[in-house]
């Protein structure tokens, strides 16, 4: 069984794509129950990973991104001069 796509309704209460086997289930669980509402075609979960997929890309760039942008050189660090110590 792997959860696909949970999605929070409220504190107790959410939506899951569900996985079993070679299935897949959208379900409702709450505090105490959970409950099948349909299971899902193919070209459905096709659509749930090809998204997931687009979003950890989306997230991918981002952090990369930001990973260059941490190691261009400040303009302000660049305007001040550093005093050499006596061990240099």
């Amino acid at each position: 069984m792997k959860i696909l796509e949970r999605l929070p309704l409220s504190k107790d209460n959410s939506l899951l794509i569900v996985k079993i086997g070679d299935k897949a289930y959208l379900m409702s669980s709450s505090s105490g129950k959970t409950e099948i509402l349909r299971e899902l075609e193919i070209s459905e979960i096709e659509k749930v990973s090809e998204i997931n997929a687009l979003n950890l890309q989306q997230i991918n760039n981002t952090i990369e991104g930001i990973k260059v942008d941490f190691l261009k050189p400040s303009k302000i660090i660049s305007k001040f001069s550093f005093k050499k110590s006596a061990d240099d």
